[in-house]
């Protein structure tokens, strides 16, 4: 009974925390054009050039992407793409970190591998912070 007593009030201070960030990145507006830098370098380095070239799309229209272009002397968001179909839940255009959170953590679902899809949810939080100045 300790065990359980102490698994849940781990998890309701995360719950706690998670609800603070979700508030906190609600108020934090955005454009996708303000968001080019940090797709270009932090979220290149972290999740990959793909994952960023898509990130920007998504944000952008609300669409997944798909790249059709070659990746040399492109960045994530000047490689052409194919847009794919809508992402469940995100808007036509992010307006906040909380929808881009959305989207990362589509993105960490949509990992064929289950550690990598956890490792990429943990590590949204991280990710936005930058963003968050």
């Amino acid at each position: 009974m300790d065990d359980v007593e102490e698994v849940l009030a781990s998890g309701i201070q995360e719950s706690d925390k998670e609800r603070h960030n979700f508030e906190q990145w609600r108020k934090k507006k955005i454009s996708p054009n303000s968001l080019v830098p940090w797709i270009n370098e932090e979220l290149k380095k972290s999740w990959g050039f793909k994952a960023a070239a898509r990130l920007y799309h998504i944000s952008r229209t609300g669409h997944d992407a798909e790249i059709v272009g070659t990746y040399k002397g492109n960045t994530p968001v000047t490689i052409p793409v194919r847009l794919l179909e809508e992402v469940p839940g995100a808007p036509a255009e992010s307006r906040n970190l909380y929808d881009l959170s959305q989207s990362l953590a589509w993105l960490a679902k949509e990992r064929r591998d289950v550690q990598e899809q956890l490792a990429w949810r943990e590590g949204i939080q991280n990710l936005l912070t930058p963003l968050m100045q």
